[in-house]
């Protein structure tokens, strides 16, 4: 009953547990601690993301972008990089939930937001920033400019190779949504 009430250090079990794996899954599972708060905050930009997720995953975006909305105010509120990183990631999201909605210019917008502070830890951030490259990619791809997605394509490829080296697996794959 309740363990993780009485034994602040064990940890929950991650989400991607119990969904299908995917990128997505692994940001949230990679920016979000899953060790149990020692008290629950009414308000938190973690708890804020996370309901943005599940509105997402419901396809409830009106609720997506308000819980992402509010958890880039909460972002703002929080000091140093991790603020930064927090605010980056919202925006990442509120520019996934404006794709969706069919709001071409203001996702772009915020997946550019995203990626100009992302870029700045690349290392800290690969896996945000390759989804928002191949977000914008998507995006360029979806408005016929061709062009522009070819150049977010080689951007996210760029950034695999810097981190990565040449040679790798996840090479082959940005060099398959290249040739597409």
């Amino acid at each position: 009953k309740d363990d993780w009430m009485n034994n602040p250090s064990s940890e929950l079990q991650s989400q991607s547990l119990f969904t299908a794996s995917s990128s997505r899954n692994h940001l949230v599972d990679h920016y979000i601690s899953n060790t149990p708060p020692k008290f629950i905050s009414l308000t938190s930009w973690k708890f804020d993301f996370i309901a943005g997720e599940l509105a997402l995953d419901a396809l409830d975006l009106p609720e997506a972008k308000r819980m992402f909305e509010m958890s880039l105010a909460e972002a703002a509120r929080e000091q140093g990089a991790i603020g930064k990183t927090h605010a980056a990631l919202s925006k990442s999201r509120l520019g996934l939930v404006a794709r969706k909605a069919g709001q071409a210019v203001g996702a772009e917008a915020f997946f550019k937001d995203s990626i100009a502070i992302l870029k700045k830890e690349p290392d800290e951030n690969e896996l945000a920033l390759k989804i928002a490259y191949y977000e914008l990619a998507l995006l360029s791809w979806q408005r016929k400019q061709y062009e522009s997605a070819e150049k977010y394509l080689r951007e996210r490829l760029a950034l695999q190779e810097s981190l990565h080296g040449t040679f790798t697996q996840s090479n082959a794959a940005f060099m398959n949504d290249l040739a597409n």
